[in-house]
């Protein structure tokens, strides 16, 4: 009698535990890869990001129709520049075209040789455990004063188009006061 209960208490719970997973193996069929799941931004024109950003500022500082056509021109140039500019992205993986996948969460520097990379990796850009080279950290300084020249540049010309309550706004809009916490902190 004992043996008849607990056998169909095994059997339930066998059950139980099956109907949960086929569950949720179906649950899982109807959505769709990881991959596909993340939003992938697709870049636009720079007609249509010029146009984006002019409507923008149209919409936030009430722009007459002469500083709206101004500003488009002026960022249509932009939007071009910077397209131009721009690199394409990296490879999702993390690795430059061409490079060795060695496997692995870590990839370069796990086993025995610690942080050193592999063997033959000699002429090949060192992974980010490295930290950047003298030749990187020169080429971001150069970056970094490009950039700074193209913003104080970007801004003249802004000021020369908007009023001054209408730059001192879009300039808050763009670039919001640090809470007074985090001022000290970089």
């Amino acid at each position: 009698m004992y043996i008849g209960r607990h056998f169909w208490m095994a059997a339930c719970a066998a059950l139980f535990v099956w109907s949960g997973t086929a569950t949720a193996q179906e649950a899982d069929k109807g959505t769709p890869a990881r991959a596909e799941r993340h939003y992938k931004p697709v870049p636009l024109s720079p007609e249509k990001s010029a146009r984006h950003t002019t409507d923008r500022m149209d919409s936030l500082l009430d722009l007459t129709r002469k500083q709206y056509d101004k500003l488009y021109k002026l960022n249509l140039k932009w939007a071009r520049e910077d397209a131009e500019d721009r690199t394409p992205a990296p490879r999702m993986g993390g690795r430059p075209e061409g490079a060795p996948d060695f496997g692995g969460a870590g990839g370069f520097g796990q086993g025995p040789r610690g942080h050193r990379p592999p063997e033959g990796m000699a002429g090949r850009r060192a992974p980010h455990d490295f930290g950047p080279s003298p030749d990187d950290r020169e080429d971001m300084e150069k970056q970094r004063a490009k950039l700074e020249k193209r913003h104080k540049k970007r801004g003249k010309k802004l000021k020369k188009i908007l009023t001054d309550e209408q730059y001192a706004r879009w300039t808050e809009q763009r670039h919001p006061a640090m809470p007074e916490g985090r001022k000290d902190r970089k």
